[in-house]
């Protein structure tokens, strides 16, 4: 039965997707077809263990960057069919190439274009395998996570702080007066061609992994959690038995549906025996259904589900919820603490609160869901434009901190945002209005999957 589908859907590939690059079919040392694009290739992967495995994954050409990765199990051709079209979407819009991506940033993006005008055209004339953008400040957070180099003009060159702190894996100069002010852009490309020899810092640190830690229990626990990034969605797993992590892997996608979830569980159940399975997981809880209206999750009964499919118990965690119990799990100074979860670029804001040793969700598990306190508070600005820049998220972190603070009353508050730059800054904020032994500590950390493994675990180990 396997192989009737999986000749369906190789002939399908080959002769019926209308792919418009070159595709190539293999035998050794494995069955696999192979997809040639000018800045990506795309492999589909066929191997056969205790069932057939199909691997789809996106390779940037570039720096060899997976962009795409999912694995299924192949006994359905329409599912299979649906998943390569996901694949190929992904495929079609990547547009990145060999080329160094450069923004130029000015503040209203005016003087900044005409420059980067001149700029492209000497560069091209010159062979530089170097590609200029023009941006204004209040948009360069939204385009320059993707860049090599940001270059502030002169008057928004106070701002290299900041653009330094969030946009770590850049790098953040000034353009001199002088080489802005007469668009010298012979020197602007020598300054850049120097700049590249150096070696790229301020990369953040990951925390010590949660497989580290011992789970005291002997049920084999499944910990599924997802991350809705800027332009990705990240569904990774961890397979414990007896407390070890025994199989891991990230699946890196576009759109996420709850057949992911599934198609992750056909893999694992197939070679593991399964007794809990564990979810954490973006949108609103209510007694295991999910609304993510993101994804157009709407009501799902997501936890019954899971249970009637596959014969296990399953629990399901909000993801804010499940880094706010990691968190306290793997650190014993507080008691009372809430985890502040905002996505980059997000209007709303989640928040995970653990109060004296439990997590709290309130009755209808809508406690920490900021998007139900956001039009009632005071802003300078529509809180989607806000997030865009450091300086209007840090707006909305105070904002949200005093209600925080004013209804929980913390220990701490751990703060996960890309766009908070400092700190201090937040701390200086809030001094308005709390006096200074009233503000929890703030502790801003830089990644969030380890607090998350760590938690959904503990909630599957209670549930």
């Amino acid at each position: 039965m396997e192989a009737d589908v999986k000749k369906q859907f190789i002939e399908w590939i080959l002769k019926d997707a209308n792919i418009k690059e070159k595709v190539s079919y293999f035998e050794e040392p494995h069955e696999y077809i192979q997809i040639e694009g000018e800045y990506a290739n795309a492999i589909v992967d066929f191997y056969q263990a205790q069932f057939l495995l199909t691997e789809l994954t996106i390779t940037d050409k570039k720096n060899d960057a997976i962009l795409f990765y999912l694995h299924f199990e192949l006994t359905d051709l329409e599912h299979a069919k649906n998943l390569f079209r996901e694949m190929m979407e992904c495929f079609d819009k990547q547009k990145s190439s060999e080329k160094i991506r450069i923004m130029i940033c000015c503040s209203s993006a005016l003087t900044s274009s005409f420059f980067t005008t001149r700029i492209r055209e000497i560069s091209d004339y010159i062979n530089k395998d170097y590609e200029f953008e023009a941006v204004s400040y209040n948009l360069l957070f939204e385009k320059g996570f993707d860049s090599d180099i940001v270059l502030l003009a002169p008057q928004i060159a106070f701002h290299l702080k900041e653009v330094k702190a969030v946009l770590k894996n850049a790098i953040v100069l000034k353009i001199p007066v002088n080489v802005f002010a007469t668009y010298d852009c012979h020197a602007l490309i020598d300054m850049v061609d120097k700049v590249l020899t150096s070696k790229k810092t301020g990369i953040a640190q990951e925390i010590r992994p949660s497989e580290s830690i011992k789970l005291l229990n002997d049920i084999n626990l499944l910990v599924i959690i997802v991350i809705c990034e800027y332009n990705s969605k990240r569904i990774m797993y961890r397979m414990y038995e007896r407390g070890e992590v025994v199989r891991e892997n990230t699946i890196l996608k576009q759109k996420y549906y709850i057949s992911d979830l599934e198609d992750l569980i056909d893999v694992l159940s197939s070679v593991h025996r399964i007794d809990h399975v564990s979810i954490c997981t973006p949108g609103v809880i209510d007694n295991g259904r999910l609304t993510f209206k993101e994804s157009q999750i709407y009501d799902v009964d997501v936890k019954s589900r899971i249970e009637q499919k596959y014969h296990v118990t399953c629990s399901l965690v909000n993801d804010a919820n499940a880094m706010a119990v990691g968190y306290y799990g793997m650190n014993e100074k507080y008691k009372c603490l809430s985890f502040y979860f905002h996505p980059r670029a997000g209007r709303f804001a989640g928040i995970g609160n653990v109060i004296n040793g439990r997590l709290h969700t309130g009755r209808n598990n809508l406690a920490g869901e900021m998007q139900y306190l956001v039009n009632s508070l005071r802003f300078s600005d529509d809180p989607q434009s806000l997030a865009l820049t450091p300086e209007g998220m840090l707006e909305l972190l105070a904002q949200y901190m005093t209600a925080v603070i004013s209804c929980i009353d913390p220990q701490a508050i751990v703060i996960y945002c890309d766009m908070l730059a400092d700190v201090e800054q937040l701390k200086k904020r809030l001094s308005k209005t709390f006096r200074a032994e009233f503000i929890p500590d703030l502790i801003k950390v830089d990644d969030v999957v380890e607090y998350m493994f760590y938690g959904g675990a503990l909630v599957g180990i209670e549930a």
